[in-house]
C-alpha cells in the first residue's frame, strides 16, 4: 500500500500505513483493495461523513490509486463501484472525491464516472497539539 501510495507521491512508509489501518474502522474509514493474482494493484480509502447540514451522510473518497502498470484495465472502475456500493449501504446519500489539480487524468476519470466539480476546497496545515 505505502509504494502505491507513493505513487501518488506521499511518501509513506510501510509502517505508517500499518498504523493509519489499525486505527480506520474506529474513525469509520476503510480501504479496499484490488489485486491480480498475490499483487496489489489498486487501493480506494474512504470515509463517512455526517452531514451536518442535511439528512444523511457523505462518502469521502480520501485516496485512490492504481498501480501504473494496471492502469486502463478497469480495475478503477471496480473499485470506485465498489465503494459507492459501500457508501449507500451505510446510508450516505453523497459521494465525494478531491482530487489535486495536477491530476487531471483522474479528473476525466472521475467525470466519466458521472461526478462533476461543485466547489473550492481549503487546507490550512496546523500544527500538532503540544
Amino acid at each position: 500500500m505505502a509504494e502505491l501510495l507513493r505513487e501518488l507521491g506521499y511518501a509513506n512508509q510501510a509502517e505508517d500505513v500499518t498504523r493509519r489501518l489499525s486505527q480506520m474502522d474506529a474513525r469509520r474509514e476503510w480501504v479496499l483493495v484490488a489485486t491480480e493474482g498475490e499483487r496489489l494493484v489498486g487501493l480506494a480509502a474512504y470515509a463517512v461523513i455526517p452531514w451536518f447540514a442535511s439528512e444523511g451522510a457523505h462518502c469521502r473518497l480520501s485516496a485512490m490509486v492504481v498501480a501504473e502498470t494496471a492502469r486502463s484495465r478497469g480495475v478503477g472502475a471496480a473499485l470506485l463501484d465498489a465503494v459507492e456500493t459501500q457508501a449507500r449501504d451505510l446510508g450516505c446519500t453523497v459521494m465525494e472525491v478531491t482530487s489535486g489539480e495536477q491530476r487531471l487524468r483522474a479528473h476525466a476519470f472521475y467525470e466519466r464516472h458521472g461526478y462533476r466539480p461543485t466547489s473550492r476546497r481549503f487546507l490550512k496545515a496546523l500544527r500538532p497539539p503540544s
